[in-house]
């Protein structure tokens, strides 16, 4: 252990905090800054070196690795106290961004001192904020979901204060038709304003989520309210169905014309009525969503098809699209959403539920092998670094200097998207650049 020890103070002065925690696993019910004191005394003493206060306290404010950041925490838990000061809340958590040379700083110390039971700095910034705060708010850490959460951006000098929505859960009754559940944006303009919306820039003048958000707005002090009308979640299959089947017939030009419990039904149907445009679901007994897709596509290409299904995962969202679904919609969305995914595949268009789109881009727009980015150099140094070797060993071995070595492992890390040494590593190791003993 004091091999290491050794190495980590000869790489230059640090503070008792950083010093502790690369032995974070170590000595539980100690904070890291006396474990680091222990370790400092522990090691002059196995040095019969002289005890020199004056140069621990200076390391304290000179850490190369932090900057003294752990002598300053006091600062910024009063910057986020000041941010939290007009909010009612009962729980928190603390996030850390750190700047690049802080995140740089650590990997070196950990790449030259191989150091195996640290605790990253993020980490230690995190508790040490958020204890903190609790002693002086009397509110209590969150991990799960908090309502608050504060990010202590160190790169841009500032707290950013992220307050989680107040959720309301509630019913009402509906008396007259033609009032939508949401805002519905007029097609025409996209809500900008226009001769046919009467320059409203809404297809409906009224909906439920205005006349109800306005309360909510003036009792919680809100700036805005988004509004969930939940016909799926928790009704039945039949009740769920029947409040859709009502909800289309009130639509202009729609009409349900049929309905199925089983992807062999839908095809006995289409051999004597074809309609416009179908919607499944993906999980059907007999014949799934996806195979009921593929088949009708096959002999009736000009029927639209709108998946509305429960499964957000990007395999599901995949296969319903490969199969030839003209649209995607997940059972979280509100039925104003459903009715405008209708006219829009009606349009000639495709749509895609905003809760999935982001996997629709990770499909469309998939990485390519990061590998073939990397030059003949890079790929050395990957591969030295997968060794195990440290950067001086690096340097020495292909006759570069230390920061030359440095660059070249941050650029590898940016071209292949990875933010930690352990992700090269693993990399290489996937790749065949390092062979591995079982």
């Amino acid at each position: 252990m004091f091999d290491i020890v050794a190495s980590i103070m000869g790489e230059g002065p640090i503070c008792a905090d950083c010093l502790g925690r690369q032995f974070a696993e170590r000595s539980t019910h100690l904070t890291n800054k006396q474990r680091g004191q222990a370790i400092r005394v522990v090691a002059a003493m196995l040095n019969n070196t002289p005890v020199n206060a004056q140069e621990w306290e200076a390391a304290d404010d000179g850490c190369w690795v932090c900057g003294g950041l752990f002598g300053r925490l006091d600062s910024w838990v009063d910057r986020c106290l000041e941010q939290l000061q007009d909010y009612e809340f009962y729980t928190f958590l603390v996030g850390t961004k750190l700047s690049g040379r802080l995140a740089e700083n650590e990997e070196i110390l950990w790449a030259e001192s191989k150091t195996t039971a640290a605790e990253p700095l993020k980490s230690a910034l995190n508790r040490e904020l958020g204890k903190r705060i609790e002693v002086l708010t009397g509110k209590r850490a969150e991990f799960s979901k908090p309502e608050i959460l504060l990010i202590v951006d160190l790169a841009r000098d500032k707290v950013e204060l992220h307050v989680n929505p107040l959720f309301l859960y509630g019913r009402y009754k509906k008396f007259v038709r033609g009032i939508p559940q949401t805002k519905w944006p007029c097609r025409d303009c996209g809500g900008k304003g226009c001769p046919k919306c009467n320059l409203t820039g809404k297809t409906y003048q009224e909906s439920v989520q205005e006349l109800i958000g306005s309360y909510v707005l003036d009792v919680s002090l809100g700036k805005d309210v988004v509004f969930h009308g939940g016909y799926y979640g928790h009704d039945t299959p039949e009740k769920t169905y029947e409040t859709i089947k009502k909800s289309l017939e009130e639509v202009p030009g729609l009409k349900v014309v049929g309905e199925f419990s089983d992807g062999l039904e839908v095809l006995d149907f289409l051999k004597h009525t074809v309609p416009d445009m179908l919607i499944l679901d993906l999980t059907l007994p007999h014949l799934p969503g996806k195979e009921t897709t593929t088949l009708i596509k096959s002999f009736y290409p000009n029927v639209k098809i709108l998946i509305l299904t429960m499964h957000k995962t990007k395999m599901h969202v995949a296969r319903a699209l490969k199969s030839g679904a003209d649209g995607y919609i997940v059972k979280e969305n509100s039925l104003s959403d459903l009715i405008f995914a209708i006219e829009e595949i009606r349009a000639g268009k495709n749509y895609i539920s905003s809760l999935v789109r982001d996997q629709v881009m990770d499909i469309i727009f998939h990485k390519k092998d990061s590998a073939n980015l990397l030059s003949k150099r890079e790929i050395e140094i990957l591969t030295f670094i997968a060794e195990g070797k440290s950067y001086r060993q690096i340097a020495q071995l292909l006759s570069l200097s230390h920061a030359t070595v440095n660059n070249h492992r941050t650029n590898i890390k940016k071209k292949m998207g990875f933010h930690k040494t352990s992700e090269l590593v693993k990399y290489a190791i996937q790749k065949g650049y390092v062979f591995v003993e079982p």
